[in-house]
């Protein structure tokens, strides 16, 4: 199923699987240290990418519809959102300094 994160309001990133080959099974299994590290970050950039425009609209609908209420006199940060393809998720936030989180 497919995951997306935001630790900014209104920057989303989707979650990939990258299917590894058996060469770079290999070069993780070795004791290149410097290969392995350099294969990590590669599957680390390819992990995360930025979500398309229309799946960011609607992913920028269910934070604004699921984010806790403020008053004209809150602060608000937000830690992170994750939501779920079927819309489902949580968002940490800090309400006046006040660990949230809200389920949804």
């Amino acid at each position: 199923m497919k995951q997306y994160q935001s630790t900014t309001e209104g920057a989303w990133i989707e979650f990939k699987i990258v299917e590894l080959t058996d060469g770079e099974k290999a070069t993780l299994a070795s004791t290149d240290n410097e290969a392995k590290e350099q294969l990590i970050q590669s599957i680390k950039s390819q992990s995360k990418v930025l979500v398309g425009a229309e799946k960011l609209n609607e992913l920028i609908a269910v934070y604004n519809a699921k984010k806790p209420e403020l008053k004209e006199s809150d602060t608000y940060e937000l830690i992170s959102a994750n939501i779920d393809g079927n819309f489902n998720g949580i968002i940490n936030c800090r309400v006046n300094n006040k660990h949230t989180q809200v389920r949804f």
